[in-house]
């Protein structure tokens, strides 16, 4: 390590050491919303008093990343040398670990990874000892790579992406990225222009193995379940369900002042709105009364088909995506409406949800561009544009099966990635 990136390490763990009283006030505020953030608190300083030594670790920092390992930590539970050793997941939020935990259950141990001082990363990866280090996607944290390269742990980047937006923050940072990237034994990326930005923010050994979303299996009593509650809810066929799913901030209000007045205009349309984060809930209900909207709410035992008159839904539950798409038969993926980045395609595809998108998936980028040339989703140019194009496809029952055999078919042909990346990480087992 040169003399620069040893001093930008050093100032940056005074700085995370300094930023510890305002993550605090951060979390008292998020436990307003969010009492998980309330639990949890010594693990956050790396204190960990039933720790298990010498188990492989896994990194997923929200529900998203844990529900894209999914066939990671199946694969990997299923080894007789990571069950002997035990499987770590950590997670960063609540949502996260409770969705780890409805997923795995007690298959895995859990854990909430550190605030990013010397110290607690220190004090983590003595308590744990791990004999392999998995982040999923993008979680590269400087001083607990360092801690890792001190214990000579192995690590890798699993489903690794990097936007052109990230390479660009952190070529501003190389001093202290640099290093941090060098160090990984090893990167599997998504796509090939992920490995370029690997590469060129200077990660050594990148191999594209493919994306881990696709090799999501939806539950399947979900989703049959869903499927159910849809066939009653279509009735004699003329009755669709629009699904406004993964929803993020303020894109509620643009999207339902579209898709509302087709309620009125066509009678046998039903609406499910499933926003992505829990805390937001509540705040989602008041947007549809103010908007005149009648609905039940999935939390209180409404289900579609059973409103009446009502016809509207929200999805006020976790661990449920299955059966919110299994209902569905155009999803209306949240974002990607605002500059959130987008939401993973991959799964309304793999339950054949005709899949509207926003403009911004740049978190998503090769896979939209990739799903839009294989007609298997349709991405717009902005929430204005998406009563027009449901005016199109509502009558248009040829246009919507194609788009959802093409969906299903996008989410087969892009399978295998699994198995290039277990062929990575196994030597290092």
């Amino acid at each position: 390590m040169s003399f620069g990136s040893w001093f930008a390490l050093k100032v940056y763990g005074l700085l995370s050491r300094a930023a510890i009283p305002f993550a605090h006030w951060h979390h008292n505020r998020r436990a307003k919303a969010e009492p998980g953030y309330r639990l949890h608190r010594a693990e956050r300083r790396g204190h960990y008093p039933s720790a298990r030594a010498g188990v492989v670790w896994l990194h997923a920092v929200s529900v998203g990343e844990v529900r894209a390992a999914q066939p990671l930590i199946e694969a990997m539970l299923a080894r007789p040398d990571v069950q002997a050793r035990g499987l770590l997941v950590t997670t960063l939020t609540p949502t996260g670990r409770a969705t780890a935990q409805d997923l795995y259950g007690d298959r895995v141990l859990h854990a909430t990874l550190p605030w990013d001082t010397p110290g607690a990363t220190r004090r983590f990866m003595a308590a744990w000892q791990p004999a392999l280090g998995l982040l999923m996607e993008t979680e590269l944290w400087p001083n607990l790579l360092a801690a890792a390269r001190e214990r000579a742990l192995p690590v890798v980047v699993v489903n690794g992406r990097l936007s052109e937006r990230s390479l660009r923050r952190t070529q501003r940072l190389a001093a202290l990225a640099r290093p941090a990237y060098a160090g990984l034994a090893a990167v599997a990326a998504q796509s090939a222009d992920d490995a370029r930005r690997f590469k060129a923010v200077g990660a050594l050994r990148v191999e594209v193995c493919g994306n881990l979303k696709f090799e999501i299996a939806l539950n399947a009593d979900q989703l049959a379940a869903g499927r159910q509650v849809q066939r009653r809810a279509s009735g004699d066929g003329a009755g669709l369900v629009i699904g406004l799913i993964s929803t993020r901030d303020d894109e509620e209000a643009p999207l339902l002042q579209q898709i509302a007045p087709l309620l009125q205009t066509h009678p046998q349309l039903k609406l499910l709105v499933v926003p992505r984060r829990p805390q937001r809930f509540d705040e989602v209900a008041e947007l549809m009364r103010g908007m005149g909207l009648v609905f039940g709410r999935r939390s209180e035992g409404a289900v579609l088909g059973d409103l009446g008159a009502q016809r509207v839904l929200l999805g006020d539950t976790l661990g449920e995506m299955a059966y919110y798409l299994g209902c569905t038969h155009i999803a209306v993926l949240g974002g990607g409406w605002l500059p959130h980045g987008g939401s993973n395609l991959i799964e309304p595809c793999a339950a054949g949800c005709v899949t509207l998108l926003g403009p911004h998936m740049f978190n998503f980028a090769q896979a939209t561009s990739d799903a839009v040339t294989a007609g298997a989703v349709l991405q717009l140019e902005g929430a204005s544009a998406l009563r027009t194009q449901m005016e199109t496809l509502l009558p248009d029952a040829k246009r919507m099966q194609a788009l959802s055999r093409n969906a299903l078919g996008f989410q087969q042909a892009h399978q295998g990635a699994l198995a290039r990346t277990l062929a990575l990480i196994d030597p290092l087992l």
